[in-house]
């Protein structure tokens, strides 16, 4: 009899995220994995924003990232099993960063005034 190979691969959610529309550069997300075999406490984690490189893999289960530009963001998490299995498909989660102020037109001109 052998013993049975882990092939499920585990599976990944995001649990926490900033909003869809953010004017702060500074953003946190935080995830969770489940898996058939592997503890959850040893799964690996790797994440990464838009197209950047994955992280190196480690338990960690959140994040703080700080946006350098103004623009459309994707975040992507995906779990490691001790087989080696990575999640099919990463879950993803996306969000604009928009730091620039509106401008404001008051039309017509208010007539100068001295009142508060």
């Amino acid at each position: 009899r052998r013993d049975r190979v882990l092939t499920i691969p585990p599976a990944t959610r995001i649990t926490q995220t900033p909003g869809k529309l953010i004017n702060q550069r500074k953003i946190y997300f935080e995830w969770t994995g489940e898996d058939d075999q592997t503890p959850v406490s040893e799964l690996l984690y790797s994440y990464r924003l838009n197209q950047e490189p994955w992280s190196a893999l480690s338990f960690t289960t959140n994040v703080i990232i700080t946006l350098i530009n103004d623009g459309y963001y994707t975040f992507s998490v995906q779990a490691k099993d001790q087989e080696g299995n990575t999640d099919a498909t990463a879950p993803e989660y996306s969000f604009i960063l928009d730091t620039t102020p509106p401008i404001l037109e008051i039309v017509p001109p208010p007539v100068e005034t001295n009142l508060p």
